[in-house]
């Protein structure tokens, strides 16, 4: 009865109505982990514990938590999926309360279960000590590897975490990078001054999880999930930005190739003109300021998220890649 009660709450494995309106009494927000406590406690409880046959109560307890660390995998072999939409559910809503809920009942395993069991271990007088010794230390040991196996889910849910966020920022938005030249050559743009709308796009979502996530994951976590997506976004922004500014080079080399052909054939009138063109602001030179522009706005929101440039990957070599770009100009 105990066991059908619990397997309920399982079935559908992610129901619309999985995350409860608000915390329990046993502090969880998933209803899987409020019937698996449930489940437990009335193990243990007066009138349907029997000390006799301890072993039997103990393993219903064990197998009630594997059960549960086996729903886990299966919810989140569900939510990784690339097609997975949920009007009800939302993904990162649902995978910041699977992990606190995880970390909570960890708590739990350590701060009331595994002394309940204890608690109710049977102590018969011909019973001897010895006995007793190893029955405690067969208990202890399987708490150990119980807390061992849901542990592990909590690096799976911040990798998925990492891999969602990355989603949400937008490879494609990185790729407006490549819109620079197009929107700077012969279009008569002022010197650009403020950031492209890219920085703000990508950056967005983090801004979101940081804001609404680190009272609920703490500040250790949402910063290490960050960084990994910040690690990743910066080193596909570098190479894109690194694209541009080699193909800007070489159009710029073509060009001055052709100017030089041409003044040696038509003397110093069109020699004059080429003066004149390098003494303005050129559209090449544009496209370097904007991407500078956009790097140090791009730098300045990552120190607003709590990271130097040394604490992402790229990000030096980023920018000093766009300020290098200016000086050999």
């Amino acid at each position: 009865e105990i066991a059908g009660d619990f397997e309920s709450t399982l079935e559908p494995v992610l129901s619309a109505d999985i995350l409860t309106a608000k915390v329990d009494e046993n502090h969880f927000q998933l209803r899987p982990f409020s019937s698996a406590i449930r489940a437990i406690n009335r193990c243990w409880s007066d009138g349907v514990y029997l000390p006799e046959v301890f072993p039997k109560f103990f393993k219903l307890h064990i197998q009630i938590l594997l059960r549960l660390s086996h729903w886990i995998v299966d919810v989140l072999q569900i939510i990784i999926q690339p097609n997975w939409l949920s009007v009800e559910v939302k993904k990162i809503a649902f995978l910041v309360a699977l992990y606190v809920d995880i970390q909570s009942l960890l708590s739990q395993l350590n701060e009331h279960q595994i002394p309940l069991v204890l608690k109710n271990l049977p102590t018969q007088q011909d019973q001897q000590q010895q006995e007793l010794n190893l029955l405690k230390e067969t208990v202890e040991k399987s708490f150990n590897d119980i807390k061992g196996t849901i542990t592990k889910h909590l690096f799976t849910i911040e990798q998925v975490l990492v891999d969602t966020l990355i989603n949400e920022c937008g490879t494609e938005n990185v790729r407006q990078v490549n819109d620079l030249p197009r929107l700077y050559r012969k279009t008569n743009r002022d010197i650009p001054t403020r950031c492209s709308n890219y920085v703000d796009q990508i950056l967005k979502p983090l801004k979101i999880f940081n804001e609404d996530q680190l009272s609920n994951l703490g500040e250790k976590v949402v910063k290490s999930v960050l960084q990994r997506v910040l690690n990743k976004l910066t080193k596909d922004y570098s190479d894109v930005v690194n694209d541009v500014l080699t193909s800007v080079q070489k159009t710029e080399e073509s060009l001055r190739r052709l100017k030089n052909l041409k003044s040696g054939a038509g003397g110093s009138a069109i020699a004059s003109a080429v003066s004149l063109s390098n003494s303005i602001t050129s559209d090449d030179d544009k496209i370097r300021l904007q991407l500078r522009v956009d790097v140090l706005a791009w730098t300045g929101e990552l120190s607003k998220l709590g990271f130097t440039p040394s604490d992402i990957e790229k990000l030096v070599e980023l920018n000093d890649m766009v300020q290098e770009s200016i000086k050999l100009k």
